[in-house]
């Protein structure tokens, strides 16, 4: 990782290095079109001699950088092992981690029942100076001959894309460029380079500029957003719920606008979803020094609704509306948490009713329905669940078992209602 020094002859690694004809000096930060350095990297959660890169010349390299702490590696290191599977003798992955002890990285893999050997997972610190990133997963294609034909996401890393890359296709894929800490500051300057008292601002798509919110010391920055998600942020709605919460009464087009397309499974598809997020998505600041910003929500509220009426040409309300939900009611029986053991087992111990809501919300998302509690319950339960925790009628089992049952019922609940200003 960044920051850390390099030990050319320690007792743990040893780095050799040896520049391929027209490649780049030694450390250097590598570009589309460089030829890949001759390296040796070392395995680091399987064993073996040290892995040399040109050792894999004739075959398409895929190098992914990740990280245990990152959910979407863990759905990315899925795919990536399809792929080697899928494609042994004409495609290698090569799994970088610089950042996670070995020990965590290989409870990751046993569980998830990924073969190391054949996914050749290595630590090298040298490749985090030669492909700098921020965010992960990373992930750098090297062609046959050993020339870097993208520095990527891995959206790409399916297995239509690779096919049509062994069939010859030119690689054409988003550049993904990070700046480490690229929203730990105001997204705007004055000219002079000093910053304005207060201001809240929605500009365009920024490049160099990661997806992500922060809210620190006064500083609130949600980038490279849809307007949607801006809007549903200034509303309060998490994530999990935010498009169970809101109505959208508006044209196709009006809704194109809003709501991202699938990424679909071709690296056509793929980059007109990453136009569609370039030409649809805002960064918001609101910046208010040596403030708490306990009143952010309304101000970015004020701010979104405006921005709706006057660039978007929407009407936006927050009304009640029936809607069918599941409601978790307590039943006769008495609570007793499932004795559930194992590594996939998961509990929930002396927990708020609230978390317990939350907690189904997030793992039944897919449903298309939004939970409430109707127990009445004051007091922290405790409750285990198995491994399947996507399956409805699995959890609702579970959940009987132990006192509990979601039934559906419609309600009337407050919805974030988005129409067209000559409709409203």
């Amino acid at each position: 990782m960044k920051g850390r020094y390099l030990m050319i002859a320690s007792v743990f690694f040893i780095i050799c290095f040896k520049p391929w004809a027209g490649s780049r000096a030694y450390g250097q930060e590598m570009h589309i079109g460089d030829a890949m350095p001759e390296i040796k990297i070392n395995r680091y959660m399987s064993s073996g001699d040290p892995i040399e890169i040109k050792s894999f010349k004739g075959k398409w390299i895929i190098i992914d950088f990740w990280s245990a702490q990152c959910s979407g590696c863990m759905h990315s290191l899925a795919q990536m092992d399809v792929l080697q599977k899928a494609y042994p003798d004409q495609l290698q992955v090569i799994l970088v981690n610089n950042k996670d002890r070995p020990e965590l990285t290989r409870q990751v893999f046993e569980k998830k029942g990924w073969e190391l050997p054949s996914l050749l997972s290595t630590t090298q610190p040298l490749l985090d100076d030669m492909f700098p990133h921020h965010t992960y997963p990373h992930q750098v294609w090297i062609d046959p001959e050993g020339i870097i034909q993208a520095i990527t996401h891995e959206t790409y890393a399916l297995p239509q894309v690779v096919k049509e890359v062994l069939d010859g296709r030119p690689l054409s894929m988003k550049l993904k460029q990070d700046v480490k800490g690229d929203i730990q500051k105001p997204l705007l300057t004055m000219k002079d380079g000093k910053l304005p008292y207060y201001y809240s601002a929605i500009t365009p798509y920024m490049d160099k500029v990661s997806s992500g919110i922060l809210n620190d010391h006064g500083n609130l920055v949600y980038s490279n957003q849809s307007a949607l998600h801006l809007l549903q942020a200034a509303y309060g709605l998490s994530s999990y719920t935010a498009m169970l919460h809101t109505r959208l009464e508006v044209s196709d087009h009006k809704r194109y606008q809003l709501v991202a397309p699938p990424q679909g499974s071709t690296m056509d598809s793929i980059n007109a979803f990453f136009q569609w997020f370039r030409d649809n998505t805002y960064c918001y600041n609101l910046y208010m020094p040596d403030n708490d910003l306990k009143d952010s929500k309304e101000i970015m509220k004020r701010d979104m609704n405006l921005f709706f009426e006057q660039h978007l040409d929407l009407a936006v309300s927050w009304e009640k509306r029936p809607i069918t939900c599941l409601v978790l009611k307590k039943t006769n029986e008495p609570v007793t948490p499932a004795d559930l053991k194992g590594l996939n087992a998961l509990k929930l111990e002396n927990k708020p009713i609230r978390k317990v809501v939350t907690f189904l919300q997030v793992h039944l998302q897919d449903s298309g329905y939004l939970i409430i509690d109707e127990t009445g319950m004051k007091d922290n339960v405790s409750l285990s669940f198995s491994d399947d925790l996507y399956d409805l009628d699995k959890m609702q089992k579970e959940l009987q078992a132990q006192g509990f049952n979601l039934e559906k019922a419609t309600r009337n609940l407050p919805m974030l209602v988005v129409t067209e200003k000559l409709n409203h």
